[in-house]
């Protein structure tokens, strides 16, 4: 899969239907968007959309294991995704020390902070993308993600 930069008009788009699957109210199919988002982190998973699709593939995962897409396949490929993605990751220790961003405020679960990265006005400030940046956070954030995919593979014997 060759990887393409979204445009603006494309990345307005993905923003609304990540608004609409994180608040719960998905506009079409939420199963393609999931799968795209999927698909691009695979195809470049050190690449320069690296942290925003760990952070969307992090904060839809609810969703895509609450039993309303019904695809293993769609896990196995977010699941595959998020594994490259982490390997990828800087191992040395990163700037913050043991002040990562999301430890100090806390709000890495704040919907409005992963679809606000997505919108192209305003743009994001550096604070905001450094939050949605740091090695450590990106490797815990596909950590508990897995974890929730893997909890839901044995609930519904996907081993």
């Amino acid at each position: 899969m060759t990887t393409v930069e979204m445009s603006a008009s494309e990345a307005s788009d993905l923003a609304g239907s990540l608004r609409g699957i994180v608040d719960d109210h998905p506009s079409g199919d939420p199963r393609w968007t999931l799968q795209d988002c999927a698909d691009r982190l695979a195809a470049a998973p050190g690449g320069p959309g690296r942290a925003g699709f760990v952070v969307i593939l992090s904060a839809t995962s609810w969703y895509a294991v609450s039993g309303r897409i019904g695809s293993a396949g769609l896990l196995t490929d977010m699941a595959a995704a998020l594994r490259a993605a982490v390997a990828t990751l800087d191992p040395a220790p990163c700037s913050h020390g043991d002040a990562h961003p999301w430890a100090v405020t806390g709000q890495r679960d704040r919907p409005a902070s992963l679809t606000a990265l997505f919108d192209p006005e305003p743009p994001p400030s550096p604070e905001a993308l450094a939050l949605w940046s740091c090695p450590r956070d990106l490797a815990d954030l596909t950590e508990e993600c897995l974890s929730d995919f893997g909890d839901w593979r044995t609930m519904h014997m996907y081993g």
